[in-house]
């Protein structure tokens, strides 16, 4: 759980500052968060599996929620603003057909 809301602070803090930047979350950024945050579930699920402990299930499952956080948040064509949905290796947004940067 510990682990989960240290992700949590360095994905916040890592938006604030892009935000001061003026470089807000781009698509390559926000995809290999969402890479990481699901390598963090399925091994929180498996040693959730290998040792019977709780602690790693709640651990994924706090995970879980970020990355649907994110998703939902961030995975955003840049010009229209509409969410790309499953458009993981997509070259064009589907709804206005700019072209994504992945």
């Amino acid at each position: 759980m510990l682990c989960s809301l240290a992700l949590f602070g360095i994905l916040v803090r890592s938006v604030r500052i892009d935000c001061e930047r003026g470089i807000f979350m781009n698509l390559k950024k926000t995809r290999n968060i969402l890479y990481a945050l699901t390598a963090l579930f399925v091994l929180g699920l498996i040693l959730c599996a290998g040792t019977g402990s709780g602690w790693f299930l709640a651990l994924s499952g706090a995970v879980g929620i970020v990355f649907i956080c994110v998703f939902l948040l961030f995975w955003t064509c840049p010009e229209c603003g509409r969410h790309l949905g499953r458009t993981w290796g997509g070259k064009h947004c589907p709804a206005c057909g700019a072209k994504l940067d992945l």
